[in-house]
């Protein structure tokens, strides 16, 4: 009886490696949280890497900067209505003087940054006897 051995796969990762096994799988779980395109404010791909390399986390980061990094950029009031955009608007948004063509018109989305809390004046304890 004769045996045709079928063709040698390609060689792993880790044969050069004596005491390591890579797992060469896809992990479906990892997959989901990658992206296949670049996302649109970016031009390539190093903007993107440094963008999301420093954790945003408050486990990493204190907790005026874990604030000051995920407060929401446009902040509205609750039950607000929020004109649609029309091309006035983005006519207005072109031009550099703002001010004249909107004299007395309240904006929509205000662009705040989070205030700064006075610290309250802190009274030493005194020592126990």
């Amino acid at each position: 009886r004769f045996l045709i051995k079928p063709a040698p796969g390609p060689p792993r990762k880790d044969r050069q490696l004596p005491h390591v096994l890579l797992n060469e799988q896809r992990n479906v779980l990892a997959a989901a949280h990658q992206v296949n395109q670049l996302p649109f404010p970016f031009e390539n791909s190093q903007q993107f890497e440094r963008s999301i390399q420093a954790p945003v986390g408050s486990t990493w980061n204190t907790q005026r900067a874990f604030q000051q990094l995920t407060a929401p950029r446009i902040i509205t009031q609750p039950g607000q209505i929020i004109r649609p955009i029309s091309a006035e608007d983005t006519n207005l948004m072109h031009q550099k003087d703002r001010s004249t063509a909107t004299a007395g018109l309240k904006p929509d989305l205000e662009l705040t940054l989070p205030l700064r809390q006075p610290r309250p004046h802190r009274i030493p304890k005194k020592k126990g006897r």
